[in-house]
């Protein structure tokens, strides 16, 4: 029975594979993570992609569960307890602009630093993007912390020079992000250069396309949500001027070297520094949408998430982040103020309108 069992799952799975309906991708499971018993994402359930056009792929299909990036809750939390546990005994130069630096920790761990002396909102969109990145269950934003500077602590004693150099000041924040080599950077897919109003699953077919139209999806909802204003959005600003961008890497998006999975870094341009943009220009905000309005395939835990960030209207969106934020990092959570209330309406607005979008989808 087992034999004829078996030999029945594969047959079906063979004829679902020939029609299109079963999809071979890696997925997330981390759904509400503020109610999970579980410290770390790794543990995993049935998940699905969300396929809405043309009507053969309008239902969800079933999709082989995994992480989507390859940093775990419990990574998160490894990564903090190291930073506040060790010494930086060399301050370089590196990671990114000036006063940027990259800390080289006394078990020769590295960590990128940002310091801001005014925008500290800033650090502050370094923090929550990391958590909602999370939230949404991607998991492809490095660990991101916040620390107080000290000169006369022992964690900074033998960087005090290099903390002057820099034009540190004592006792302000700055972010520290885990350091990641062996990437690559990534450029834009063929579909999402077209004129076609929408992309659909068929235009990167087999598992390799279907999996990179994944990533590429999650990222449209994760950078329209907190209005990132230096990714895809740095290259539809800067197509203006020079009409190749889209054939040049996005900035701000590398993947992996050993299986391509997507990193998502530098988001200190996000929720106060993107949203100003629209508040200030509504155009920006429309050109931080293009993307998404192109797209009609979501994953199945992502659309659940956004679903589930709007549904409680007495426990809005920026009070479940910052909930969550709290709740698995209280010491970063306390070093700056909460977003304000006109940022987290704009959170709500943008989390229903990728909802919106995605409905918009189903039944067209």
């Amino acid at each position: 029975m087992k034999t004829l069992a078996m030999s029945l799952i594969v047959e079906l799975v063979q004829i679902l594979l020939t029609v299109g309906l079963l999809v071979e991708g890696k997925p997330s499971i981390l759904l509400n993570p503020l109610h999970s018993s579980s410290g770390s994402s790794s543990n995993s359930q049935e998940s699905s992609l969300h396929l809405t056009k043309p009507p053969i792929l309008n239902r969800e299909v079933l999709v082989k569960n995994s992480q989507v990036g390859q940093f775990s809750a419990q990574d998160g939390l490894d990564f903090s307890r190291k930073i506040r546990s060790h010494n930086v005994v060399a301050l370089l130069k590196g990671c990114g602009r000036e006063p940027n630096r990259l800390a080289v920790l006394d078990d020769g761990s590295r960590a990128c630093c940002r310091y801001r002396e005014w925008e500290w909102r800033e650090l502050r969109a370094e923090l929550y993007s990391y958590h909602f990145n999370n939230l949404l269950g991607l998991h492809n934003s490095p660990p991101t912390i916040l620390v107080r500077l000290n000169y006369s602590s022992p964690q900074w004693a033998k960087v005090t020079q290099s903390l002057r150099d820099a034009k540190w000041k004592d006792h302000k924040v700055v972010s520290m992000t885990k350091f990641v080599d062996n990437i690559t950077p990534v450029a834009i897919p063929k579909p999402f250069k077209r004129s076609s109003p929408t992309i659909r699953q068929e235009d990167l077919p087999g598992f390799n396309g279907s999996e990179l139209l994944l990533q590429w999806s999650d990222m449209i909802v994760f950078d329209f949500v907190i209005g990132h204003s230096d990714r895809i959005f740095n290259t539809l600003l800067n197509l203006q001027w020079y009409s190749k961008m889209m054939d040049k890497p996005v900035h701000n998006l590398w993947k992996t070297d050993k299986d391509g999975k997507f990193l998502l870094i530098d988001n200190e341009s996000g929720f106060w520094m993107g949203y100003k943009l629209g508040w200030n220009d509504q155009r920006k905000t429309d050109m931080q949408a293009q993307f998404l309005k192109k797209l009609c395939v979501f994953r199945t835990p992502t659309v659940d998430q956004v679903s589930w960030l709007i549904k409680d209207a007495e426990n809005n969106p920026k009070s479940k982040l910052e909930d969550y934020i709290k709740s698995v990092d209280p010491q970063s959570f306390g070093l700056l103020r909460k977003m304000s209330r006109k940022e987290g309406n704009e959170f709500d607005s943008r989390l229903r309108k990728v909802d919106s979008h995605i409905k918009s989808c189903s039944l067209s």
